[in-house]
């Protein structure tokens, strides 16, 4: 009995065993984590440390911006005067009439046929009535002369009459005849001088004169001018050392108000000096109603094409007579540039841009360059105006 009670054990021996046990484990574990640890300061440290040293690497985040492909233009300027190419001056064709009506004015568009005036026609319609009347006459003369011929005639033959009797009625028929032609054409020149009355245009085209007034007294002399085609042309004067430059079909641009422009086409190049011993180029102009025949107009022709490379002026920085701009070279890693100084060459201003010489590929800071020193670093926020987002970054490094 005793031996059995030594080996068994009460319930409440083993609940103190497991209880000292737990209690043993958690002090280990609360005088684990307050130990330090090299290692583990290490590790939490070092990435730290890096972050910071990126932070303060980046000076700021800058605008950038690539060379684009420009249309570059040789130009050649010149001045001259816009004139007509041909006119056709339009008269009237009756004199001593007074006009009536004038139905356009200058600027107006007319086409070949159309009534521009109408002069004073009562007179000429009396002459035409009158005429008509002298014709209708004349025509009933010679019924009645071919009348009497023909009964006079058979009493000839039983020498009832006279051979001369008879010579008389064949004279009266032939003076009819006549009379009806010379009527004839007495109406048909009434009816001339009544169409006349009608002052037309010979060709289509533009007004662009005209003296014609109601009431004037027609005496021959113009009355209107028509630009034939309303085709204008611009004659600008060249240096004759120029003149080698410019050759038929070639374009010519001419600057109007309000930033329009129109554009020509070069004809020819008169062969002979003027008096000033300048030549002149005849240039073909489209129709267009906000230039006219005398305006002084100046322009450019267009010698030659050619594609250059160009940035923004904002890039572009002048220090002692020189061009420069900050080059973004790319570093291996965190998406990050270096800013480096570079001398350019440049060349005519086109708008927000300047034509360079520089790599097409190359990477500038497109604003904000006085902020900038040599050998920063920076990271790209936009590029020609784009957001630039990490894959993009990954792409250009």
């Amino acid at each position: 009995m005793n031996k059995l009670s030594a080996t068994k054990k009460s319930p409440v021996f083993w609940v103190a065993v497991f209880a000292t046990l737990i209690i043993g484990v958690l002090i280990g574990r609360f005088s684990q984590s307050n130990t330090p640890s090299p290692l583990s300061n290490d590790t939490h440290k070092k990435p730290q440390t890096n972050n910071s040293e990126q932070q303060k690497a980046i000076v700021m985040m800058v605008e950038a911006a690539t060379p684009i492909p420009v249309e570059v233009t040789e130009t050649l300027d010149a001045t001259g005067i816009i004139h007509a190419k041909d006119t056709a001056e339009v008269s009237g064709k009756l004199t001593g009439t007074t006009i009536e009506k004038v139905l356009v004015d200058v600027g107006d568009t007319v086409k070949a046929g159309q009534v521009l005036a109408v002069l004073d026609s009562q007179a000429l319609k009396d002459t035409l009535v009158q005429a008509e009347a002298d014709l209708a006459l004349s025509h009933a003369n010679l019924k009645k002369a071919e009348a009497d011929l023909a009964r006079v005639e058979p009493l000839l033959k039983i020498d009832a009459i006279s051979r001369q009797e008879v010579d008389n009625y064949r004279t009266i028929l032939v003076q009819t005849k006549a009379t009806i032609t010379s009527n004839e054409a007495r109406l048909n020149n009434a009816k001339t001088n009544l169409k006349n009355t009608l002052i037309v245009a010979p060709v289509s085209g533009i007004i662009s004169s005209k003296t014609a007034e109601v009431g004037l007294l027609v005496n021959g002399s113009s009355l209107f001018s028509i630009i034939k085609n309303g085709q204008l042309e611009w004659r600008a004067v060249i240096d004759p050392k120029d003149a080698s430059k410019l050759s038929g079909g070639q374009s010519a641009v001419l600057a109007l108000n309000n930033d329009e422009s129109i554009t020509g086409k070069l004809s020819h190049l008169s062969p002979i000096a003027d008096n000033s011993r300048q030549l002149i180029a005849h240039v073909l102009l489209p129709n267009n109603k906000k230039i006219k025949a005398g305006m002084y107009q100046a322009g450019q022709f267009i010698l030659s094409f050619e594609q250059k490379l160009a940035l923004p002026v904002s890039a572009v920085m002048t220090t002692d007579g020189y061009d420069y701009v900050w080059v973004l070279h790319p570093n291996a890693s965190q998406n990050t540039y270096t800013v480096k100084r570079a001398k350019i060459t440049t060349h005519n201003r086109i708008g927000d841009k300047i034509v360079a010489e520089i790599d097409k590929n190359a990477i500038v800071v497109a604003k904000s360059t006085s902020f900038l020193s040599e050998n920063d670093i920076v990271g790209i926020a936009f590029i020609n105006n784009q957001a630039v987002s990490n894959e993009a970054h990954k792409r250009r490094t």
